[in-house]
This record gives structure tokens, C-alpha cells and sequence, in this order.
């Protein structure tokens, strides 16, 4: 199995359709702890995914809820350097100046519906405790809408013949 890990530009278009994809989150992860721990040997199973170390990104959002939505909608964290970087995914809508050829254009309210649409089932391994329904925040609309979304974008994959012994990964 080789894993691509997309600090390289990759071409996402030729990607999606014939492979799995693995969107996996580490809530308020600090560079420099994961990085340390990277570096001492203490994380084994992430080196075989990672194997030149953590990247210093930015995060879209500064808190969970805001991330995951931005992450939703294609904002994923960005590398710490000056400029425009391009986005592995986006949702079509006018007027982006991050979307490239190699970028996977969605036409949906969410990356996770987008890739529905291209036949991939998405499911979600997790949650956080402000959806639990046991206050009225958990209970309003907005929160419905961000948890359905969560529920089904933290793992997607495709259920098809084009199974593949390669992945993508996606560190968000």
C-alpha cells in the first residue's frame, strides 16, 4: 500500500473516483507537541502515515466548530508560508482564487455531500460533546445541520470495483 500525504501537490481529480480517502482530525493537536513526540519515536502508527513529520499549517477556523465547517466547505489548514495555496478540494462558487486544475471541484453544499454525489459513503468515527442532544444548544438547527455533517465527513470512502491498495490522506 503506498499513501500519499498532500503537502506534495497532488492531482486530487485523478484521485477521487479511485481511491479511498481518509479525512482524519486531531482537535486543538499543537505543532510543536505532535512534532516533538514525532521526533522521539512516540508515535509509531502515525510515522507509517507521516513519514517525514508533522507540517506547520493554519487552521481555517481558531476553535472545533468553526474548523469543521470551513473544513466542510473545503478550507482545509494551510501551510504557514506567505501566499495563496492551492486546495485539494472546493465547492464550486464564483470568485475563488485558491482553486486549481489539480483542485476536485464539488458542486454541493459540503464536501462530504460532494463526494456522496461522486459514490463515495461517508461515515464518522467520533463526535464532540456539544452534540450530544442533552442542551438546547446541542438541539438547535445549526447544530443538527454541523453534527449531520460531522457524522458523515470524518471518514469517507468509496464502496466500488475501483478499490485500490493506495490511499490518500488528508491530516486536517
Amino acid at each position: 500500500m503506498s499513501t500519499h500525504h498532500l503537502p506534495t501537490r497532488l492531482n486530487v481529480n485523478q484521485l477521487v473516483g479511485t481511491h479511498d480517502i481518509l479525512l482524519l482530525t486531531f482537535d486543538t493537536l499543537r505543532y510543536d507537541v505532535a512534532q516533538r513526540l514525532f521526533e522521539q519515536g512516540r508515535l509509531p502508527n502515525l510515522a507509517q502515515l507521516i513519514p517525514q513529520g508533522w507540517e506547520s499549517r493554519h487552521s481555517p477556523g481558531s476553535f472545533t466548530y468553526a474548523a469543521h465547517q470551513a473544513f466542510f466547505a473545503g478550507f482545509l489548514p494551510t501551510p504557514i508560508t506567505p501566499g495563496k495555496h492551492p486546495r485539494p478540494f472546493a465547492l464550486n462558487f464564483a470568485g475563488s482564487t485558491t482553486i486549481t486544475p489539480e483542485t476536485c471541484v464539488l458542486d454541493a453544499p459540503s464536501l462530504p455531500e460532494g463526494l456522496a454525489a461522486k459514490g463515495y459513503r461517508t461515515i464518522c468515527i467520533g463526535g464532540v460533546g456539544f452534540f450530544n442532544q442533552l442542551t438546547p444548544y446541542s438541539r438547535n438547527p445549526a447544530s443538527k445541520k454541523y453534527l449531520s455533517l460531522l457524522i458523515v465527513a470524518t471518514q469517507v470512502y468509496r464502496s466500488s470495483q475501483y478499490r485500490s491498495e493506495e490511499r490518500i490522506l488528508i491530516v486536517g
